[in-house]
């Protein structure tokens, strides 16, 4: 009988687990497609203008924008009027919760403004196709987001065709290379929410990379891991540090090329020294390219047209 007792155990524990699996499966779903359901607020024109990208000057106008967000008492940004040539230097200053981030996320349609209007080369960004904006504008932001996959997917997110030698030089650019090369399966390690977790540095410049791809050095660091650029990373792979992310994501942009650089505290997370060599690096990046800086630091805009 107790022998009859231990065998019926390990049957009805793992049937308890697979209930609990699956409520919780069913409270993620719930949530995911209320999601879903929400409508729509950003939409793009019927006709909306599509041009490509050697035709594109790189020029961004705000003028007299307001935002507030729901049910804020007041707004966010009250008739802000920057006028940034093609090929400048722009940087954005201010205190905490002076709405820095908000504009960059107008200037990205994560939202429409309630009044004024942005334009790029003298379209409105409403008038825009989806695909024309995201060709025109790169974005780097403070905390990157990486999808679980390895490094070099997740730079080819922002360069599907991008060839291992680009990979590998926005990698440099964005001073994540060496880090890079460390991980146990170098470009191919997996990363993300549930693979190697990069600190908040690696982070920024790994997406400092992606952005680099869109105009191909964090190529030292990823070139340092065990598999390269083939090292998995995320949630359950190689685990980046907060300035590898920011390299590596700055890297991923860089390989898109896009005319407009738009920089969110994307320095915020690197030591001294990394911070100086991606200032040089930046700097060679934005030559002929318009690029807008959020930071809080000094040494980030003192090379800025305006600040």
């Amino acid at each position: 009988m107790i022998a009859l007792q231990e065998q019926l155990l390990w049957p009805l524990e793992e049937l308890l687990s697979i209930g609990r699996e699956v409520r919780k499966t069913r409270a993620l779903f719930t949530r995911v497609f209320e999601y879903l359901d929400k409508p729509v607020e950003i939409k793009e024109t019927a006709d909306a203008v599509t041009f490509d990208k050697s035709q594109m000057r790189g020029a961004v106008r705000v003028e007299n924008v307001s935002f507030s967000y729901p049910e804020s008492e007041k707004p966010t940004l009250s008739e802000i009027s920057i006028d940034v040539p093609a090929g400048s230097s722009v940087a954005i200053v201010g205190s905490t919760g002076s709405g820095k981030t908000t504009l960059g996320y107008l200037l990205a349609r994560l939202y429409d403004v309630e009044s004024g209007s942005i334009r790029y080369d003298g379209i409105d960004i409403r008038d825009l196709s989806f695909d024309t904006l995201a060709d025109m504008l790169g974005v780097v932001t403070q905390e990157p987001y990486l999808l679980y996959a390895s490094v070099a997917e997740n730079l080819r997110f922002a360069k599907p065709d991008a060839t291992d030698e680009e990979l590998i030089n926005a990698a440099k650019i964005a001073q994540i290379h060496d880090s890079l090369a460390a991980l146990p399966e170098g470009y191919d390690t997996i990363v993300g929410d549930r693979g190697y977790r990069f600190s908040g540095g690696e982070k920024q410049r790994l997406a400092l990379a992606r952005t680099i791809l869109r105009n191909p050095p964090i190529h030292d660091s990823l070139a340092a891991l065990p598999e390269g650029y083939d090292t998995i990373v995320g949630d359950r792979g190689y685990r980046f540090s907060g300035g590898e992310k920011q390299r590596l994501a700055l890297a991923r942009t860089i390989l898109r090329n896009p005319p407009v650089l738009l920089l969110d505290e994307a320095t915020s997370a690197l030591d001294t020294k990394t911070e100086r060599a991606m200032e040089a690096a930046l700097a060679n990046l934005s030559k002929d390219r318009t690029t807008i800086t959020i930071a809080h630091r000094l040494s980030t805009i003192r090379r800025a047209d305006q600040i």
